[in-house]
């Protein structure tokens, strides 16, 4: 992961952006992090994944099974 400051990102814009597109960049304000530039592809992925996350989630609470025990079940099925 690369660090820049804003000053060097101000100036160097068409660079960072470039930068961005092989790895998340960050950049810092008075020795801060305030921002994090990423490609809309690694963008896409990220949120992608939170979705599925998400729906992992909400679908086990709502009683789905479990990994563990969709596993189990169908070691039940192909043993019965």
């Amino acid at each position: 992961m690369r660090i820049e400051s804003a000053i060097n990102a101000q100036n160097n814009f068409g660079a960072i952006v470039a930068a961005a597109l092989q790895e998340p960049v960050i950049i810092q304000q008075n020795g801060q992090d305030a921002v994090m530039m990423v490609s809309c592809k690694d963008y896409r992925e990220l949120i992608e994944d939170q979705i599925w996350g998400m729906m992992a989630m909400e679908a086990e609470k709502r009683g789905y099974l479990s990994p563990e025990e969709s596993e189990a079940s169908i070691q039940r099925f192909l043993n019965a």
